[in-house]
C-alpha cells in the first residue's frame, strides 16, 4: 500500500474509533467506494460525516463477502455503493446478501445457499425494500447451467416476491443472482432477503378456530363397531361429543372405556369422503397423540373410487400412525396392490419422535406423480417412488380423501393387550391443512418414443405391444392412433382394436405422454388384418376362440356381457375345465393368449393339448376390475398342423374367462 494511502487508511479508523461512544442502531449502514481492483479490496474511502457506522457492521476486507471479488470487481463501475446487511458475519449454513448500486441504475443482488435446492420443487425470492419502482430478473447458477424455471416478479406494497422452479438438483455451492432493475436512478434499500420453499395454494384447511361438533361442511363420520381393517374393539360413534368435539383452538378426538353397542369401548373416525379428496398435493396434521397400551391413532388416506379393485388394490397412503406400546415411534406406509399388509410387502418407515403423546408435531405427505414423500415436522423420512410398472404398483393417480381416527385392540394395536387403566385417550388435532403442489414444469422433458413394439393383424383385429417408454420423471400412459385419428389411451404395454374390415391396411400410432402431458414423437406402424374362413375361426397362424365356443366343460358356467351377445365364464373353482376343437393350418410353436379378469386375487390356468399339459401354468395377474379384460400370453408349445382338442384347466378360482387368441410364434 502507497504511503499517501496508508495515511489516509489510519485516519479513517482514527474518525471512526472517535465515534464509538456514540453508536446508534441502524439496519443498514451506507459506504462508499471509490475504487475496487481486481481482488475485491477497498482502495480508498471519502470522508463520512453523516452517518454513524456500527462497529459490528464495520466492512473490512476480512468479512466481505466473496462475490465482491475477482472478475465481478472489474466489471463494475468506478462509483459504486455497497449496502452491508446489519449483521455479526456470514453464516454459510444461511441465505447471505450483498446489494450494489451502480450509476446506471442497474443493482445486483447476491444471495448463496448452504442448502440443496430440490428438483420440482417450488420457491419464493422476497426482497422487502423502501421501493416499489422496480424490476426484476433472477439467474440462479450452478456451474455453467440456469437451472430454474423464469417466472415474472410481482410487486406488493413494499415487497418484491419471484417464484421459480427448480429443473435438477443443486448442491451447497449454488448462487443465486437477482437483478434489481429500477425505473429511476437511486438507491434501492433492500431491508432484508430470503428465499423460502413454497408448497402452492392453500386448498383446504380446518385451523379448528371455533367450539362445539367438527364442522359439518368439512368433516363427516365413519359409523360401527365390525371390527374394521385390523379387527379392531371400539365402536365409532356419529356427532357424539363425547367422542369428538373442537374446544380451545383444536380437535379432540377421544376413546373411552364403555359399553355402547356390543362394543367395549367407543371412538370417532372423522372423514372428508364425498366431501374433499385430492390427487397429489401436500397434506399435513399437526397433532398430539394419544398413550397406552392398546392405543393405535392414524392420520391417512383412502382413495375416493376403487378404480383399481378393492382392498390394497387402489392404494392406501397412511400419513401418521403411531401404538401405544411402540410410543416414541412413528409410521409412514404405504399400501397397494402388490405392496400390502396382507401379503407382508407393504412399504413404510419409521422416525423416533421422542414427545409424540406430549407435544404439537406435524405430520405431512408430499404427494406427486413421480413419489410419496413423508415427513415430521418437515423432516423427509421415506420416499416412496413411482417405477412406472402399473397400477398394482402405483395406484396413486386417482382421487383420495383424508381419515382421522383413534382405534382400541385389533391386530396391531392390540398386539400387547389393551390397559384398561389408560382411558379415556384423547389425539389432538390443531389443524389439517392441504396445499397444491406445482406440478407443471416438474416433466419438462418429453418422453422418449415406446420400443420393442410389434403389431400384428388379425382377422378384423389388430394387436399392439410394446415395452415401456423412458421419461425423467414417469410416463403417464400411451394415446393410440389409427389412420391419424385419436382412439384411446391406455396406462398398459398393449393395446387391442376390434371391429376392422378384414384384408385392409392401417397406419397405426402410438406416442408416449409423461406427467405433464408433454408427448412423445409418434412411432408409426404399417398394420393389414387378415381374413377368417368360412365359419370365422381361424386365420393363417392365428386362431380366435370366444369362451362359450367349447364343446365340453366341467363344473364352468356362463353368463352375458354387458354387450348381450358375448359370454363369459364365470363361477369358476379349482379343477374346472373348457375343451376346444381347434384346426391349426400350419405346424409350428404357438402361445394362447388369454383374455381374463380378476378382481382381487391373481389365478392361473394349465393348458392341454390333446390330453397332454403342454403348460403347466400361466398366471394370471389381478386386472382390478372384473369387467377389465387383459391378454394373458402362455408359455410356447409346439402343434402340428391338423386337428386337436385343446383344454384350458383352472388352477385356482377369482376369475373370469372371456376369449383366447391361439398364435403361431
Amino acid at each position: 500500500m502507497k504511503p499517501i494511502r496508508i495515511l489516509l487508511f489510519c485516519l479513517l479508523l482514527l474518525y471512526m474509533v472517535s465515534f464509538s461512544g456514540c453508536k446508534k442502531q441502524v439496519d443498514e449502514s451506507v459506504i462508499i467506494v471509490d475504487d475496487l481492483q481486481e481482488d475485491g479490496s477497498i482502495v480508498t474511502l471519502p470522508e463520512v460525516t453523516d452517518q454513524d457506522i456500527s462497529n459490528d457492521i464495520l466492512y473490512e476486507p476480512d468479512n466481505r463477502p466473496s462475490v465482491l471479488s475477482g472478475e465481478l470487481g472489474q466489471s463494475m463501475a468506478d462509483d459504486i455503493r455497497v449496502i452491508m446487511p446489519y449483521d455479526n458475519g456470514i453464516h454459510a449454513d444461511e441465505w447471505v446478501k450483498t446489494t450494489i448500486e451502480t450509476e446506471d441504475g442497474l443493482s445486483d443482488y447476491y444471495l448463496s445457499s448452504g442448502f440443496t435446492l430440490e428438483k420440482g420443487k417450488l420457491y419464493e425470492i422476497n426482497l422487502p425494500s423502501t421501493d416499489t419502482s422496480m424490476e426484476v430478473q433472477v439467474s440462479l447458477i450452478s456451474g455453467a447451467y440456469d437451472i430454474y424455471d423464469r417466472r415474472k416478479a410481482t410487486l406488493w406494497e413494499s415487497e418484491i416476491f419471484y417464484e421459480f422452479f427448480m429443473i435438477q438438483n443443486t448442491d451447497t455451492t449454488c448462487q443465486l443472482e437477482v437483478i434489481v432493475s429500477p425505473k429511476e436512478k437511486g438507491i434501492i434499500d433492500i431491508q432484508e432477503a430470503n428465499i423460502t420453499r413454497k408448497t402452492g395454494d392453500l386448498i383446504f384447511a380446518d385451523e379448528f378456530d371455533y367450539e362445539g361438533l367438527p364442522d359439518a361442511l368439512r368433516w363427516q363420520y365413519d359409523v360401527g363397531g365390525h371390527g374394521w381393517e385390523n379387527g379392531e374393539l371400539q365402536y365409532y360413534t356419529k356427532e357424539r361429543p363425547e367422542n369428538a368435539y373442537v374446544d380451545e383452538g383444536s380437535l379432540k378426538i377421544i376413546a373411552l372405556k364403555e359399553e355402547y353397542q356390543t362394543n367395549a369401548y367407543t371412538s370417532a373416525r372423522l372423514i372428508t369422503k364425498d366431501i374433499f379428496d385430492l390427487t397429489y398435493g401436500r397434506v399435513e396434521f399437526r397433532a398430539i397423540l394419544p398413550e397406552g397400551i392398546g392405543t393405535c391413532s392414524a392420520l391417512w388416506m383412502m382413495p375416493s373410487d376403487l378404480v383399481y379393485g378393492s382392498g390394497p388394490i387402489s392404494g392406501e397412503i397412511d400419513v401418521m400412525e403411531h401404538v401405544g406400546f411402540d410410543e416414541n415411534v412413528i409410521h409412514g406406509t404405504v399400501h397397494t396392490g402388490d405392496y400390502n399388509h396382507m401379503m407382508g410387502t407393504h412399504q413404510y418407515s419409521i422416525i423416533d419422535v421422542e414427545d409424540a403423546t406430549t407435544s404439537f408435531h406435524t405430520y405431512a405427505v408430499e404427494w406427486t406423480p413421480v413419489k410419496i414423500e413423508y415427513f415430521v415436522d418437515d423432516i423427509l423420512y421415506f420416499t416412496f417412488k413411482n417405477d412406472g410398472i402399473g397400477t398394482r404398483e402405483w395406484p396413486f393417480d386417482q382421487d383420495f380423501y383424508m381419515i382421522m381416527c383413534l382405534t382400541i385392540g385389533g391386530s396391531w394395536g392390540g398386539q400387547q393387550g389393551i390397559d384398561d387403566d389408560i382411558f379415556p385417550q384423547t389425539m389432538t388435532i390443531d389443524y389439517v391443512r392441504v396445499y397444491e403442489l406445482p406440478l407443471e414444469i416438474q416433466d419438462i422433458q418429453p418422453p422418449d418414443q415406446v420400443f420393442n413394439a410389434h403389431f400384428h393383424g388379425y382377422g378384423s383385429m389388430i394387436d399392439l405391444t410394446w415395452d415401456r417408454a423412458y421419461d425423467d420423471y414417469i410416463v403417464k400412459g400411451y394415446n393410440i392412433y389409427l389412420n391419424d385419428d385419436f382412439i384411446g389411451f391406455t396406462s398398459e404395454l398393449s393395446y387391442q382394436i376390434y371391429n376392422l374390415p378384414e384384408n385392409k391396411k392401417y397406419i397405426v400410432g402410438v406416442e408416449t405422454i409423461d406427467t405433464s402431458d408433454n408427448a412423445s414423437t409418434i412411432n408409426y406402424f404399417q398394420v393389414e388384418t387378415g381374413t377368417f374362413d368360412s365359419a370365422g375361426r381361424y386365420l393363417e397362424d392365428r386362431l380366435f376362440i370366444e369362451a362359450e365356443d367349447y364343446t365340453s366343460t366341467v363344473g364352468v358356467e356362463f353368463k352375458s356381457m354387458a354387450d348381450s351377445i358375448n359370454q363369459y365364464a364365470d363361477m369358476i373353482d379349482p379343477g374346472d375345465r373348457l375343451t376346444y376343437e381347434i384346426d391349426v393350418q400350419s405346424s409350428g410353436y404357438y402361445c394362447v393368449n388369454y383374455h381374463v379378469s380378476s378382481k382381487l386375487v391373481a389365478s392361473s390356468v394349465s393348458t392341454s393339448v390333446d390330453g397332454n399339459v403342454v403348460v403347466d401354468t400361466t398366471d394370471i395377474a389381478v386386472t382390478g376390475d372384473w369387467n377389465n379384460y387383459l391378454p394373458t400370453k402362455s408359455d410356447s408349445f409346439y402343434m402340428s398342423a391338423g386337428k386337436h382338442t385343446l383344454d384350458v384347466i383352472f388352477k385356482e378360482d377369482n376369475c373370469r374367462f372371456d376369449a383366447m387368441d391361439i398364435l403361431m410364434q
